[in-house]
Formats: C-alpha cells, structure tokens, sequence
C-alpha cells in the first residue's frame, strides 16, 4: 500500500523531477502500541477490628507496625569470705536485660456522613484488580487487541477504607 508521488527537486536551472518516488500511505494513522485497563477493583483485608458509628460521628484507627528485640543475660557469681573470722561461701543471682524498639504509626479519621445510619473504618491490606489490553492501531485507524489479561497488583500495607454499614 504505497501511493505513488513525483519527486521534485530544484535545480539550477528550475524545477527538475527525478520520476516516481514510493512513499507509505497510513490514510492519517501513523500505527501506535498502547496499553489500556478497565474494571478496576479493590480486594481489602481488615488487618485490625474495624470500628463504627452513627451518622454525624468521627471514627480513627491507628495501627503500629515495628521490631522489638530485648536479650537477658543471667547467671550465678560468688565469692568467699575467708578474711572474716570464719568462711563462707556467698552465691547472688544476676540478670542484666537490655531491649530496643523501633517503629512507625499509621493512622486514619473520619466522619461518618450525618446522612447515614452507621459508618464503618477499616485499616489493613489493600490491593488492586484490573483487566488490560495491548492495543495497536493500524494504519487504517482501527483499533487491534494484540494481547489482554487479568492483573492483581500486589496487596500494600497499610491501608484505610470506610464502607456505610
């Protein structure tokens, strides 16, 4: 699908055509590859107890997340006591303990619309579903699905919804 043109170039002495020259013919589409997701979806998972109100009320949750590590260390020491007028033999229990923490807080509010009869705030997991398609556009200005699918992105922590309830 080639259209058939005359090149023409200018010359010293004017105007001079070279013959026909092929150049491709995309009827005003130039072809293009593109992706496209519909049917977005949220799959939650509570994480922590949820918590609800009536209509008008302001609900939070707050979740930590963080690493604590704590070492005991314990053990028997003695000793004699022979410079006093008699001997005897001493035994104390020792225990030395140390800890560390680090963490983080995440945390939501929200007001239960006054229009509603209950609300509900969860907090936890949250992740993504979507269809897809590969789509590529011809030179004819149509549209070709070349590939198409079902993708669940990966759950992220932390999350907040609220739901009527």
């Amino acid at each position: 699908m080639f259209a058939q043109t005359a090149a023409v170039v200018m010359g010293a002495g004017g105007l001079v055509a070279l013959g026909p020259t092929a150049l491709p013919a995309f009827a005003g589409c130039a072809p293009e590859e593109s992706y496209g997701t519909a049917n977005g979806s949220h799959n939650y998972k509570d994480l922590v107890p949820y918590v609800s109100a009536p209509g008008g009320h302001t609900l939070s949750i707050t979740i930590s997340a963080g690493i604590s590590v704590s070492a005991t260390v314990s053990g028997d020491i003695s000793f004699d006591e022979s410079a006093i007028l008699f001997s005897a033999h001493q035994s104390l229990g020792v225990s030395v303990s140390a800890s560390l923490s680090a963490g983080i807080t995440y945390g939501d509010s929200w007001t239960v619309p006054a229009t509603w009869t209950r609300g509900q705030l969860h907090a936890g997991a949250d992740r993504e579903s979507f269809t897809w398609q590969y789509l590529e556009l011809q030179p004819t200005c149509k549209e070709r699905v070349v590939g198409s699918g079902t993708a669940n992105a990966p759950y992220h922590i932390p999350a907040f919804w609220d739901v009527r309830g």
